[in-house]
């Protein structure tokens, strides 16, 4: 289905054991047998199946668990055996077990439920078993698409069947909102299927588990409207973009937009043009450039209307036939670029009609004659442009100031930078102190980590702030640089703190015994080479064994390297999703058995 995942799960992804029997208990086993020829109708029974079963942790309702296989959007997604109908399906289990996550696991599978579609992932079942909610879907043995290179026109007539398939969806008032390479799953014969629908919305609901201004999907492949955060305005034409920017990547094996932080994705998304795919890939044709380009437009309305539509035009791409879609000629970048940025042109035709009315009657009034002109036209001239200027950039400041700033919209962005790019060469050092001023404001250092959790919201908007600044002054000269570098490192500096979960302890027990070798928390070293390199644990180097008790580690994921004299090495990764504050971890398990690991909360 997916790419194996080797992450040691939470051990509330895995069903209990089965109960022992009560003494005294009776137990009923009912036999049946509908076919009475066994030698004619025997199901045959992998051989990993019957290995499995006789494990009973592995065991599940009707369903042996045979291996994981990826993480979904809320939870682990398992290889079982249906031993009911002999099949092999999907189950994906509920890791993050909160309200608003059974809400959505739930609404996946009524979603789901409504599209019986050949390219669309079935489900069979929800259930749930003690404490732990599943979902039994269609069994996809294949990998995301792009993962494996195939022909360009294999690809695209895969790709039809997907934009059919979300038509399909579209049909039934359904919307994705979260289509991106990982979640279309293309099987060994060439065959796609959809899946994933934990972010769906129903369009004839008006019920929505999102917050109003929050931004839900995967930042690189969302629509403008989406990374907005506008959840009114999301609907299919935003899934149509969504498979633009899925198929930008699948044909230049690149994203849309390759920043690193998420924030800044997002701006980009909002306020940015991706580069032009045969800018990335210069072999791929330009009639599939223009169907990407049209399905990322900025605009709702210049998008293909339906995904139905981009199908048609890509078949007929693959029918050698003229497409809708064309590539931007001069006329509408030039269009595109005055109705992103209209306040300079209009500024522009506004100067160059009042101007030459201003000649006209200069001209007429004072009479220039023999090449004698005023001298102090030009001299009023430039002034009056920077007084009109200083103006317009007194107005917009209190949206941009460190105490005003509320949100980072792209409408703001476009208007910032566009009243930057008209700036008089004479206010340069006046600008640049303005923002170097708003730039000092914040808290020079951060504030103490037992007070991160409630300094995130407050962090995480100086951060988001500082990422518009940066933003804004992209591309704006020399005369900016040391301001961007401010902006850049002050961002650097409060993320940590917008990250932070908090603290857990985090127990030990291997059996016979280990040595804590190597630890790593997130991207930081704490024991390298049984030695410590980190203030952040209390235990000395000479108590890295087991078991072991390490106190205060910052909720992130884990990467640790246990060694015993005789059996060798023991690398373990410990997920950080499931993780909560001030919590007690357990990771158990055998040098001889590493299939008896565990990792849990203790009560």
């Amino acid at each position: 289905m997916v790419e194996e995942d080797k992450t040691i799960p939470d051990e509330r992804s895995f069903p209990p054991k089965k109960r022992n029997p009560v003494p005294g208990e009776k137990t009923t086993i009912l036999h049946t047998r509908k076919n009475p020829s066994p030698d004619t109708n025997r199901i045959v029974v992998p051989p990993e199946v019957r290995v499995a079963r006789a494990n009973p942790d592995l065991h599940l309702n009707q369903y042996i668990l045979i291996k994981k296989v990826g993480s979904g959007g809320m939870g682990t997604v398992w290889k079982a055996w249906d031993t009911k109908l002999a099949r092999w399906v999907a189950i994906k289990f509920l890791d993050n077990a909160n309200e608003v996550a059974i809400r959505r696991f739930e609404r996946e599978a009524q979603l789901v439920a409504q599209l019986h579609h050949q390219n669309i992932t079935g489900i069979h079942e929800i259930n749930k078993k003690d404490a732990t909610h599943y979902l039994v879907m269609d069994f996809i043995d294949g990998a995301p698409i792009g993962t494996e290179e195939i022909p360009l026109p294999s690809m695209l007539a895969a790709y039809i069947k997907v934009c059919r398939a979300v038509q399909f969806a579209h049909d039934h008032s359904i919307i994705h909102r979260d289509l991106k390479p990982g979640n279309i799953l293309l099987r060994k014969d060439g065959e796609p299927y959809v899946t994933d629908f934990g972010l769906g919305k129903a369009l004839k609901t008006q019920s929505s588990l999102s917050i109003t201004g929050s931004v839900i999907g995967t930042p690189v492949f969302m629509s403008p409207e989406q990374a907005a955060g506008d959840h009114d305005s999301i609907d299919t034409v935003s899934d149509v973009y969504a498979l633009g920017a899925t198929l930008y990547a699948l044909v230049t094996g690149k994203a849309p937009f390759d920043s690193k932080n998420p924030s800044t994705i997002l701006l980009e998304v909002a306020t940015e043009e991706p580069l032009p795919p045969r800018k990335v890939e210069p072999g791929i044709p330009p009639e599939v450039e223009a169907i990407v380009l049209k399905a990322m437009e900025k605009k709702k309305g210049n998008r293909y209307p339906s995904a139905d539509q981009m199908a048609d035009d890509l078949q007929r791409f693959l029918d050698e036939k003229s497409v809708i879609a064309k590539a931007p000629g001069t006329l509408r970048r030039a269009s595109r670029l005055i109705s992103r940025n209209p306040w300079p042109f209009a500024s522009l035709f506004l100067f160059v009609v009042v101007g030459g009315l201003a000649g006209y009657f200069i001209l007429s009034s004072q009479g220039i004659t023999n090449g004698q002109k005023d001298p102090g036209t030009d001299e009023q001239q430039t002034q009056a442009q920077k007084e009109a200027w200083k103006k317009s950039f007194k107005e917009i400041r209190p949206r941009l100031t460190y105490y005003g700033f509320q949100e980072a919209s792209a409408e703001l962005v476009r208007e910032s930078r566009t009243l930057l790019k008209t700036m008089p060469a004479s206010l340069s050092e006046e600008t640049t102190a303005w923002f170097q001023k708003q730039l000092s404001l914040p808290p020079e250092t951060l504030w103490p980590r037992n007070v991160w959790l409630d300094k995130k919201a407050e962090s995480k908007r100086i951060e988001v702030w500082c990422l518009l600044i940066l933003e804004i002054l992209k591309e704006r000269g020399k005369a900016f640089e040391q301001t961007r570098i401010t902006a850049q490192e002050m961002a650097s500096r409060f993320a940590p703190v917008g990250l932070y979960q908090g603290k857990i302890s985090l127990k030990i027990l291997i059996r016979p015994y280990a040595k804590l070798e190597a630890l790593k928390v997130g991207e930081e070293w704490v024991i390298e080479k049984g030695k410590k390199t980190s203030t952040q644990i209390e235990v000395s180097e000479e108590d890295l064994f087991t078991p072991l008790v390490l106190h205060s580690l910052t909720i992130e994921p884990y990467f640790l390297i246990m060694t015993h004299p005789s059996l060798g090495k023991w690398e373990v990764t410990l997920p950080s999703e499931n993780l909560e504050n001030g919590g007690t971890y357990i990771y158990s398990g055998s040098f001889q058995n590493e299939e008896s690991s565990r990792f849990r909360r203790l009560p």
